[in-house]
């Protein structure tokens, strides 16, 4: 976990420390792409047929994109939060509002990006709300402390 924070911060850096770099960026982009392609492929099982249409919709896509958007880049709570709202508001648009839902909820899009750039997750740390973890403030504190050395 450090390892890659230090990676994202200054490779270069991280790299002349001694962390191996290409493998942990590697071994995280494999880790990220497992759930991702288990989804996928019971996605076509249930399709039990695939084209580029049904696969690479630009409604799904943009759907994702927006509920990262809306949650927030860079944390792992931030999608989740995304999805979770944006998915009420998508139904209860379409079942109120058909003809019009889109626009609205690209208006909300649009707001959320304009209003909030860094998404509601940031909104609720910086307001302290209490659902929110204080990861960061974790993490940073682990690894500012001071390390035992053990001699042998």
């Amino acid at each position: 976990g450090l390892q890659l924070l230090a990676i994202r911060e200054d490779e270069a850096a991280a790299e002349a420390l001694g962390v191996r770099t290409t493998r942990l960026k590697i071994g995280a982009f494999v880790a990220s792409a497992i759930a991702p392609a288990a989804v996928g492929s019971l996605y076509a099982t249930y399709l039990a047929f695939i084209d580029p249409t049904t696969a690479f919709a630009p409604m799904t896509e943009l759907t994702t994109i927006a509920m990262v958007l809306l949650g927030g880049l860079g944390t792992v709570l931030g999608p989740l939060i995304g999805a979770l709202i944006l998915s009420v508001v998508n139904e209860l648009l379409w079942s109120r509002f058909p003809e019009l839902y889109l626009g609205l909820v690209g208006v909300i899009v649009l707001g959320a990006v304009l209003f909030m750039p860094r998404g509601i997750v940031s909104v609720a740390a910086k307001r302290s709300w209490s659902f929110m973890p204080a990861a960061r403030g974790a993490l940073k504190r682990l690894a500012d402390r001071p390390r035992e050395v053990r001699h042998v």
